[in-house]
């Protein structure tokens, strides 16, 4: 199954480790805007299998409840984090930082 991340399927190895050196993220970039998902986990279905969802079906993500969900930004991951709940509402600790985003510390 292919969840569309960056580097999927490409072993840890192989991502680059941030360079010591590189220069922190430019002021100017602060601002802008990034919409970040928080993903249990996904499933490929077949359209038949999904016209036959009701009320109250059940989607399996292949995932168990103690692994750590996908955090996901402009199609890349970015973090694993763990689902917490924060007054009332779910959130995510981030218990992971991928090796491309901790450049950016």
């Amino acid at each position: 199954m292919t969840d569309g991340y960056e580097d999927e399927g490409r072993a840890a190895a192989e991502v680059e480790a941030p360079s010591k050196e590189a220069e922190p993220l430019p002021e100017r970039f602060h601002d802008l805007p990034v919409t970040l998902h928080a993903t249990l986990g996904r499933i490929d279905l077949k359209l038949g299998e999904v016209f036959k969802l009701t009320v109250g079906s059940v989607i399996e993500v292949g995932r168990l409840i103690t692994d750590p969900v996908d955090i996901i930004g402009s199609n890349n991951l970015i973090a694993k984090g763990q689902v917490v709940v924060s007054k009332g509402n779910y959130g995510v600790r981030i218990v992971s930082l991928h090796a491309a985003s901790s450049r950016w510390e």
